[in-house]
């Protein structure tokens, strides 16, 4: 599997409608167009798996360094701290069709 440097959305820290850090939220992550969960990584060698949800630490970011696979591409959707599943109503944002960044040869 090839790995690639993963572009969040909004920047590292991820806030609430209101501005406030999105701390305890949920990150779920899914391959594009699907409910399959597709995890990302927190080193280049993808030895080491977020769960799934990633939760957000206190100042709404996930705390290291985050890869992806490079192929296929990635659904994400920010969820209140208390829901389940990935797919449902209580999404504060939704980004579809997020893809790994490759890097420059």
């Amino acid at each position: 599997m090839a790995a690639a440097p993963f572009p969040l959305p909004m920047g590292e820290q991820m806030l609430t409608d209101e501005g406030i850090p999105a701390a305890g939220y949920a990150l779920w992550t899914t391959e594009a167009g699907t409910s399959n969960l597709q995890y990302l990584y927190s080193d280049s060698d993808l030895n080491t798996a977020y769960a799934n949800p990633i939760i957000l630490d206190a100042s709404g970011r996930i705390g290291g360094s985050v890869y992806g696979l490079a192929t296929p591409a990635y659904d994400l959707r920010l969820n209140l701290p208390t829901a389940s599943p990935a797919y449902n109503d209580s999404a504060l944002w939704t980004r579809e069709d997020i893809h790994a960044v490759e890097p420059a040869a």
